[in-house]
């Protein structure tokens, strides 16, 4: 039913009743939409693919979380398992969706949309695999910069205890100085008592 097609509310049910409601807020969207300039669209489809981007995100974190619970035999709190009950469902509705929609197509589009499914798909193995070369690089050069480290590091240590060899071996050779003899005693207060 569209809103120009309902005529009074009296004698309805409140599931009809909210049915006009959201057919007459769709229309007046659709009427929105229709009088945006092309700058607008772009941006308003901009947002809200953002948006619904952003949510499937959400749930599909929501149902990883589940999961991940139900493998380690945790339970997840009441709150929590109402989100996870309503993403589920979110997902499954949008598979579903997804799954008509698709068969709807004609063989041209399913071509088409396979295509396009499977250069994404390509797209986003070159990406991890550069990211995947990227992280290999780094790690690379942070256990290459380690090494340098623990070299220096030993480096420095061979040295001192080179060091302290050296002293140590000093210290083991016989010094022989000569003793300055004085003719007559000092008065520092160490002459001797008589």
């Amino acid at each position: 039913a569209t809103a120009a097609s309902v005529g009074p509310t009296t004698g309805i049910s409140p599931e009809q009743k909210l049915e006009i409601q959201r057919a007459k807020r769709a229309e007046r969207a659709r009427l929105r939409y229709h009088n945006m300039s092309a700058e607008e669209r772009r941006n308003f489809n901009a947002r809200r693919a953002k948006a619904l981007r952003t949510a499937r995100m959400r749930d599909d974190e929501l149902c990883r979380m589940a999961e991940r619970a139900q493998m380690s035999g945790t339970t997840l709190d009441a709150d929590l398992m109402i989100q996870v009950a309503e993403a589920q469902r979110r997902r499954a509705k949008r598979a579903e969706a997804a799954r008509l929609k698709y068969h709807r197509m004609s063989s041209e589009e399913r071509r088409q949309y396979n295509a396009m499914r499977d250069a994404q798909r390509r797209q986003r193995l070159v990406i991890i695999k550069r990211q995947k070369e990227e992280q290999e690089l780094l790690e690379r050069e942070r256990q290459q910069q380690e090494q340098q480290q623990q070299q220096q590091q030993n480096e420095i240590h061979q040295e001192t205890r080179e060091q302290d060899a050296n002293r140590e071996g000093n210290n083991e050779q016989i010094l022989y100085d000569s003793y300055i003899r004085y003719d007559s005693q000092m008065d520092h207060g160490w002459a001797v008592q008589s």
